[in-house]
C-alpha cells in the first residue's frame, strides 16, 4: 500500500478486510465486548447473516450483534456523509474538475471482489484458496486477503476477500460457493465493497501499480455512503 492510501495511523487497520480505519471506524464500536471492526465488514456480516435468517455475531465474543446497542455510528465523523442525491451532483461537478471530497465516505459495489466467511481454518491460508479445486476453480484470481480466526472465537471461523480478474467468474463464485458446506461449515459469499483511491479524490496519479481501489467514477446504483448504511 502506497503512501497515497494510507491517511490514517499505521497499525490502525481493520482485522477482517485488513483496510485502514478511517474516520468513522476508529469510533464505530458495534460489539459491548468493544472489539472493533470497520462498518463495511459489520454491514456485510449483518447482510450475510440475515440470509440465514440469523443474527450476525462478533468476531470476538461470539455475542450477537445488537444495533441498540452500537456506540459511534452517528458520532465522531469528520468528513459528513452525503446523501445519495448529493454524490449524484458531486459526481457531475467532480467530472467538470471540481472537487472529489464528496467521494471521501463512499463505497461502491465491487462486482469482481467476493467476500466468503465460515471458512474451516484449515482453508485459511492464500495458496489453499488459490487451488483450483476451491476458489481457483472459477477464474484467474488477482489478489487474495484472508483473515484467520481470532483468540476465543470458539467457531474457528475465518473469511477472505477474493478478487478476480473479471466480474462474470466473481458472480459464478458467489453463484457457486454461498450456501455451500466446506468440511461441515456453511459458507457466506457476496459482492465486497471498495472505495476510491485517495490519489483519484485528490486528482493525482496513483503511484502504487498493485492498487485495487478505484481510479474512475463508479456507478451510481452501486455506490452508497456510510450514513444511508448504518441508518
Amino acid at each position: 500500500m502506497s503512501a497515497d492510501e494510507d491517511d490514517n495511523d499505521a497499525g490502525e487497520d481493520c482485522p477482517l478486510c485488513c483496510n485502514p480505519f478511517d474516520a468513522t471506524d476508529k469510533h464505530f464500536r458495534p460489539c459491548k465486548c468493544g472489539y472493533q471492526i470497520c462498518a463495511w465488514c459489520w454491514h456485510q456480516l449483518m447482510e450475510l447473516a440475515a440470509k440465514d435468517d440469523k443474527v450476525a455475531q462478533c468476531p470476538a465474543c461470539r455475542q450477537d450483534y445488537d444495533e441498540s446497542s452500537i456506540t459511534g455510528a452517528s458520532s465522531g465523523i469528520t468528513i459528513p456523509a452525503p446523501n445519495a442525491a448529493a454524490i449524484a451532483a458531486g459526481k457531475a461537478a467532480g467530472a467538470d474538475g471540481g472537487s472529489r471530497k464528496h467521494l471521501f465516505n463512499v463505497r461502491v459495489i465491487q462486482r469482481n471482489l467476493v467476500y466468503v466467511v465460515g471458512l474451516n481454518v484449515q482453508y485459511c491460508r492464500e495458496d489453499v484458496l488459490r487451488r483450483g479445486d476451491l476458489f481457483g476453480r472459477f477464474g484467474r484470481i488477482v489478489k487474495l486477503q484472508v483473515s484467520l480466526p481470532k483468540p476465543g472465537d470458539f467457531q474457528r471461523q475465518g473469511s477472505a476477500y477474493v478478487t478476480y480478474h473479471r466480474g462474470e467468474d466473481a458472480a459464478r463464485c458467489i453463484k457457486g460457493v454461498d450456501g455451500t458446506t466446506l468440511d461441515g461449515k456453511v459458507l457466506r459469499a457476496c459482492f465486497g465493497t471498495t472505495k476510491y483511491c485517495n490519489a483519484f479524490l485528490r486528482y493525482q496519479q496513483c503511484s502504487n501499480p498493485d492498487c485495487l481501489y478505484l481510479h474512475d467514477m463508479g456507478s451510481d446504483n452501486d455506490s452508497f455512503t456510510k450514513e444511508e448504511m448504518l441508518a
